[in-house]
């Protein structure tokens, strides 16, 4: 199994590597007469990496299918039958259908499902995800590219890439895959948005200020936006984060059929333990 979360030799910006270095400051807090070490580059230097086959939704379902024996392709549809070909291709099948031994222990984990939890995220007007599914002590970790998306990696948004990591990495994976990172998160006013204003900018569309905006929700208006929702049908406990690029997360609460959104500072902290609170009440 291959752990995507501890990459062999960290790597930090030249500053942080010389003893006695300046620390770079937070340019908002500075401007609002408050000194405070910048951790912008964090987020750059901890990005997901996803190491395993890439297959689109069809090959993953498939897969456990071929427990019960060789796989036929004329007894496939058109959408399987060409996952037949990736999953062959990635090495889970061999030439024949069958189950090879890198597939067998992976189809049978996909076949016996303990609990799972979802993440959805829009960036720049484009959709991502990320499948979590657990069996005992491991999970099984399916994702779309992370969230924002190179142009040019758009084609990728239609497949899920494998990993496989141990229950307890699985907050880390999805900080990781978010783009979460430290971050000094100022309360913003107003607090509540025009929920249509607050669509479009999450849609990546330009749109002004609300009115009377102070300077930090101007500060949060300005940031790349991720909006990012983690929930499971097994547990009642939800999260919907809007992650403001160095301005770090906000809490996005949403009445059904509200007409307004409000944005509550999520400090990075109070985010990680909520992140391991809702993966402790899906695995019980």
């Amino acid at each position: 199994m291959t752990d995507p979360l501890r990459p062999p030799h960290p790597v930090l910006p030249p500053s942080a590597r010389r003893p006695g270095a300046a620390a770079v400051l937070d340019e908002h807090a500075s401007a609002h007469d408050t000194d405070l070490e910048s951790y912008a580059w964090l987020a750059g230097v901890q990005p997901y990496r996803r190491p395993g086959p890439k297959l689109p939704w069809t090959g993953w379902t498939l897969l456990p299918r071929a427990r019960a024996g060789r796989l036929k392709r004329r007894r496939l549809d058109p959408d399987e039958a060409v996952a037949l070909d990736a999953l062959i291709g990635s090495g889970l099948l061999t030439d024949d259908g069958r189950l090879s031994e890198t597939g067998r222990p992976l189809a049978e984990t996909l076949a016996t499902i303990d609990a799972r939890l979802r993440v959805d995220a829009t960036a720049e007007g484009r959709q991502h995800g990320m499948e979590i599914l657990m069996v005992r002590t491991t999970a099984v970790v399916l994702t779309t590219s992370p969230p924002p998306t190179p142009p040019d990696d758009v084609q990728d948004l239609s497949l899920l890439v494998l990993d496989t990591v141990e229950v307890e990495w699985v907050p880390a994976a999805i900080a990781s895959w978010t783009g979460t990172a430290p971050a000094w998160t100022f309360a913003v006013s107003p607090t509540t948005i025009d929920r249509a204003l607050f669509e479009q900018r999450v849609d990546g569309r330009p749109v002004p200020l609300p009115p009377q905006a102070d300077d930090h929700l101007a500060a949060v208006w300005a940031e790349p936006w991720c909006l990012w929702g983690l929930g499971s049908a097994d547990s009642e406990q939800a999260l919907c984060v809007l992650r403001a690029g160095a301005r770090g997360s906000y809490q996005v609460i949403a009445t059904p059929g509200a007409a307004t959104v409000e944005l509550r500072p999520l400090p990075s902290y109070t985010l990680w333990h909520a992140l391991l609170q809702i993966v402790q009440a899906v695995v019980g």
